[in-house]
């Protein structure tokens, strides 16, 4: 166990800047380190700091040897590169945690929306969009369209038992898909088909 306040980590942190060591054991901050003074025997460090998106330190990119050594202007360089690496990736997988999360308050809000309600994803062919898949659908419209939710999830649009209701949806659906406009669907049909 080595104090908070020694390592190499913890000084890089400290310092907030690349930690460069060409020889622990002749640098008084980490002679009487346990990693330097004990069985590791660590002699050289270069220690880069991972930034997050705020530009706090959450990690380092740490390369150690058991030998004193001069680490060149390209090996650090290199390192920067795999830090900045290691910065994106945490990044997009910080933004998949946040968009699952929102996708999750969002599905919860979905399900239980008090009007019939679907989200479609346009099946293409040749860039010509040939149907809708249902992506998500609330139990209303799945009752409204004659089936389940769990019967209705990830079928094809034309293979959904919406009855008269199908082609005003297909069509309104491939408006909005291939246009991007915004598009009310109470103004396709009456309210009173929809809620059949």
């Amino acid at each position: 166990s080595v104090p908070n306040d020694m390592g190499f980590c913890p000084t890089m942190i400290r310092q907030g800047t690349d930690l460069v060591v060409p020889d622990a054991e002749a640098d008084p901050r980490f002679r009487d380190d346990p990693a330097v003074a004990g069985p590791h025997a660590i002699r050289a460090c270069v220690s880069i700091p991972i930034r997050d998106e705020d530009d706090l330190i959450v990690g380092s990119i740490c390369v150690l040897d058991v030998v004193p050594r001069e680490f060149s202007d390209e090996t650090i360089a290199a390192l920067r590169d795999v830090a900045d690496q290691a910065r994106e990736l945490l990044a997009a997988r910080l933004s998949g945690f946040r968009r699952e999360s929102d996708e999750a308050r969002y599905r919860g809000a979905f399900l239980t929306w008090p009007e019939g309600f679907a989200m479609l994803e346009p099946v293409r062919e040749n860039g010509a969009i040939r149907d809708f898949r249902i992506d998500h659908i609330n139990d209303l419209g799945a009752r409204m369209s004659g089936g389940t939710v769990e019967s209705l999830t990830d079928t094809s649009l034309d293979d959904a038992p919406a009855g008269e209701l199908r082609e005003p949806l297909s069509s309104l659906y491939r408006r909005v898909a291939e246009t991007g406009e915004a598009v009310d669907g109470e103004s396709v049909f009456d309210r009173g088909a929809v809620a059949r």
